[in-house]
């Protein structure tokens, strides 16, 4: 979102978006578990939050629920505020240049 702040229209906006969450969705473990992927990717897959989101997502759907249920949660939270907090500060920034 900071970066499409900086944007004027509407569909640059929509094109940076897609430009960073196509990326993203194919750098999770979506389609692919993280296992089987080459050894460059991995790093990229445990950061990624949508890695965190899908085996939230698998865990609860099929009833399986332990350890590293809390700590997908406790990623995505901590992920959640530190990216609010810079997209806050950004745009304070941004839109009072304005």
């Amino acid at each position: 979102m900071t970066l499409a702040l900086r944007s004027t229209s509407w569909e640059s906006q929509m094109a940076i978006m897609n430009l960073l969450n196509m990326p993203l969705m194919f750098a999770s473990n979506s389609f692919y578990p993280v296992k089987s992927m080459p050894w460059w990717l991995k790093p990229i897959a445990y950061v990624n939050p949508l890695t965190y989101v899908n085996d939230i997502n698998r865990q609860l759907l099929l009833g399986v629920t332990g350890y590293n249920l809390l700590l997908d949660f406790t990623y995505l939270i901590a992920f959640a505020a530190i990216f609010s907090i810079m997209g806050i500060m950004l745009s304070w920034r941004y839109l009072s240049e304005a």
